[in-house]
């Protein structure tokens, strides 16, 4: 009877140590899953909830380090500045964030006078299998909970990096915009000038010179060849025309261009004072430079689209 005593009381109390190993696993589990508070507050509070789910927490202590930290819950010493020692002790040693060492130790302290073989309370303070098996447990879920607060620490700082940038580029931007805006003003006032100016004076000066009694045709025909030159200076055309000056030579630009205005070979022949053959050879000339050596082509209408 006193053997199945003792078991039923054996299998009781290891239910109960595994009923708090339990629950103070759900409490470590509760907390880390928390975001508030600081690191500091952290350590502390899992520390205490460590110590106090040991068999005999008023003898505990608990001690949690990290590289920058260190946090203890429990007595370091007797009070009463009795003679004490460390009954018996364990330490759970794990990793984070490129190898950053965690460490828990726990440890029951006792009277010098007591040694390891119990108190005068008839208490065993030696550290049983499960109260190892929590600290270890302690210190795997605390090195996940390091690792992801040092990655989000590193998340809010790139966040805030990035953020800070995206300001700098923001203010550079609104500068260079600002920039583009004064140049276009400025591109837009010199344009308003010198058409201004080519109506009130340039033109008006050709169109009484092309009247003159003195001008032939030809010389009428290069008049009028200024004065639509003039019309395109600002045009989207006379980006074209300079490309074109940049392939032609100075008398092929000046055959493109009366092209463009659909004359014919005889027509170019009479403005430039030069003979057909001559100006069909600055056609196939210019078609060749144009890489337009397709018959289908026309040259005319290559020209007057403006795209090279």
């Amino acid at each position: 009877f006193a053997r199945s005593d003792q078991l039923r009381y054996t299998e009781e109390v290891s239910t109960q140590e595994r009923e708090k190993e339990l629950r103070a696993v759900y409490e470590l589990a509760a907390r880390f899953t928390r975001t508030d508070g600081d690191l500091e507050t952290l350590l502390q509070e899992t520390s205490e909830i460590l110590r106090l789910a040991m068999k005999f927490p008023e003898r505990s202590g608990v001690e949690i380090r990290t590289l920058r930290r260190r946090v203890t819950a429990g007595p370091e010493a007797m009070q009463d500045g009795a003679a004490s020692l460390v009954l018996d002790e364990c330490e759970v040693i794990r990793h984070y964030s490129d190898q950053q060492p965690l460490q828990i130790r726990v440890w029951y302290l006792g009277l010098a006078s007591e040694g390891g073989d119990g108190g005068e309370d008839g208490g065993d303070y030696s550290i049983e299998e499960w109260e190892q098996r929590l600290v270890e447990s302690c210190g795997s879920l605390l090195a996940d909970v390091l690792q992801r607060r040092e990655m989000d620490e590193i998340l809010r700082e790139t966040t805030k990096l990035l953020q800070t940038q995206a300001a700098e580029l923001e203010g550079k931007n609104h500068a260079l915009r600002e920039v583009l805006s004064q140049i276009e003003s400025e591109k837009k006032a010199v344009q308003e000038r010198a058409v201004s100016y080519i109506e009130t004076y340039v033109r008006p000066e050709l169109e009484h010179l092309k009247m003159s009694d003195r001008l032939g045709t030809i010389d009428r025909q290069r008049i009028d060849a200024v004065i639509a030159g003039l019309d395109e200076v600002f045009s989207d055309d006379a980006a074209f025309v300079i490309e074109l000056g940049r392939v032609l030579t100075c008398r092929e630009l000046e055959v493109a261009q009366l092209i463009r205005r659909g004359l014919s070979s005889k027509e170019i022949a009479q403005q430039l004072n030069l003979s057909e053959s001559t100006v069909d050879r600055h056609r196939n000339t210019i078609r060749k430079k144009l890489h337009l050596n397709h018959q289908g082509i026309s040259l005319m209408s290559y020209l007057r689209s403006g795209d090279m």
